[in-house]
């Protein structure tokens, strides 16, 4: 009985012993997946933050590797050409593609890999420049722009293109007065055909000495106003003549002469041609149009103020480093005498000035009155009115002349005359007292030889006048110490794209690919 007692007794506590072995098998088992639990939230939050502090780390180093490109590319530009911006204003640089990037290399891979947590370097740079060349006209005008933006007063503007527009009425007017002279010629000979024709039908009826003696008197009138016509015509010529034949000085011709350097001018491989006296007359009607636009107007204005501002004129004096004497002149005519270019802008200028000096006798009833006085005087009958004409064409062309003569000597002549701005009187045109010299005219009011040129300028196509400030730069700047200078070498801009590689913060990640790209520009 008492065997049987601890038989059960030692099951019990093997029971007992199993027990506690299974619950202690099972507490182990729970303990172990709690930590594998843990120990992957552990690693899951630090690949989060390896990610986060990797993304972060990159945006951080694309900001920084902007900034050192940015700095990179200003000490591009900072080597612009010295003498262009001091002689022109014209800010530029000559460096090629590789010059370029090895500038940008060399200024931003030091800075790029001094920060640890921003470390990278650059693996390939490209540029690109040639949007940003200042041969190109577009280019050239903008900067040019910006230049000029703020030395515009605009009611000087308002002034000029009111002038301007009242000057091509006045051209209409000449015009119409010149169609009026050549009705008259042919009414002249019509006339003298008529009388020619009657003296053969009445021969036969008339008493020979009377057909002889009133042929004598007809020949007699056609001959005097043959004569009276062709002394006026002759004292118009002659003013035409003298206004043509430019400036007095004697400063010898600039001309150029050398065909590598001619050749190698932006208006001559742009296809320019040289501009005659009157060409920007002619095609004034035609652009003027096109000027409602206020951007066009804008930079038209710009360009022409440039061009008065930087370059001389022939009343100014010559510029040491310079070709010609007479540049304004050549953007205007684009001749490569300076002579030349002289005399198609005197002849020009005496164009516009002739035309509103008729325009002034034709509204001005006391002039004509004198006219028409003096035309009967001198030819009396049918030929007066074809007489009057001649005396006002020669007698605005000679006060033109006289104008034109006081331009050169630096004095004001106003758009539209007054009796006290005329000079020229009536008898001098027929005694040629005309021919003793100048009689000054300075008007406070009048505009001057450059403002004459201004009013040419804008007839003037705006991107030939570009091409044209591209040649008188070359021209001087090969000229001085720049043999080898050429404009369209030079660029005001470019813009570029960078290939980084960064290297990570975390051990195994790898390294990161990133691509920066910007433009810079004076």
């Amino acid at each position: 009985m008492e065997k049987e007692r601890q038989i059960k007794r030692r099951r019990k506590e093997k029971k007992k012993k199993g027990a506690v072995r299974a619950a202690g098998n099972r507490l182990r088992e729970k303990r172990g997946s709690s930590a594998v639990m843990l120990t992957c939230l552990f690693l899951s939050m630090v690949l989060a933050a390896g990610t986060v502090g990797e993304a972060a780390s990159r945006r951080a180093a694309v900001s920084v590797a902007e900034c050192i490109l940015e700095t990179a590319g200003r000490s591009v530009l900072a080597g612009y050409d010295r003498t262009l911006k001091e002689r022109y204003g014209l800010f530029g640089y000559e460096y090629d593609e590789k010059q370029l990037q090895d500038i940008l290399r060399t200024s931003s891979e030091k800075s790029l890999s001094s920060f640890p947590l921003t470390e990278c370097h650059i693996e390939e740079i490209t540029t690109e420049k040639s949007a940003y060349c200042l041969g190109d006209t577009q280019t050239l005008e903008k900067q040019i722009g910006e230049i000029m933006k703020y030395r515009i007063l605009a009611d000087t503007v308002t002034g000029v293109l009111g002038q301007f527009r009242s000057a091509g009425d006045a051209m209409e007017s000449m015009s119409e007065r010149e169609e009026q002279k050549q009705r008259l010629e042919e009414a002249k000979e019509e006339l003298r055909r008529q009388q020619s024709s009657e003296e053969k039908n009445s021969s036969e009826e008339n008493n020979p000495s009377e057909t002889e003696e009133e042929e004598n008197e007809a020949n007699d009138s056609l001959a005097e106003a043959d004569r009276v016509h062709d002394m006026l015509s002759g004292l118009k010529e002659s003013a035409d003549e003298s206004a043509q034949s430019g400036s007095e000085e004697t400063e010898e011709d600039a001309v150029l002469r050398n065909r590598s350097v001619s050749q190698a001018l932006p208006s001559v491989l742009a296809g320019c041609e040289e501009n005659g006296a009157f060409s920007g007359l002619i095609s004034a009607a035609e652009k003027f149009p096109g000027l409602t636009d206020t951007d066009n107007i804008t930079s038209e204005i710009y360009t022409d103020s440039y061009i008065t501002s930087f370059f001389t004129a022939a009343v100014d004096e010559k510029a040491e480093e310079s070709f010609f004497h007479n540049e304004i002149e050549y953007i205007l005519y684009g001749s490569f005498s300076d002579e030349e270019n002289g005399k198609r802008a005197s002849g020009s200028i005496y164009a516009i000035r002739t035309a509103l000096n008729m325009a002034y006798i034709y509204s001005n009833p006391t002039m004509i009155r004198q006219t028409l006085t003096m035309a009967e005087s001198l030819t009396p009958g049918p030929f007066a009115p074809l007489t009057q004409l001649l005396i006002i064409a020669a007698w605005s062309a000679l006060e033109s002349g006289n104008d034109l003569k006081n331009l050169k000597e630096n004095h004001r002549i106003p758009l539209f005359k007054t009796e006290s701005t005329w000079k020229v009187d009536l008898e001098s045109v027929v005694s040629g007292e005309w021919k003793n010299g100048m009689i000054e005219n300075d008007s406070a009011s009048g505009l001057s030889y450059r403002s004459y040129l201004m009013i040419l300028l804008l007839t003037e196509d705006n991107e030939t006048k570009l091409l044209r400030i591209m040649d008188l730069i070359q021209i001087n700047l090969k000229g001085s110490d720049r043999e080898d200078f050429v404009f369209s070498n030079m660029f005001c801009g470019f813009s570029v794209t960078a290939e980084l590689k960064k290297k990570s913060l975390y051990a195994g990640i790898g390294s990161g690919r990133m691509s920066v790209s910007m433009s810079h520009s004076y």
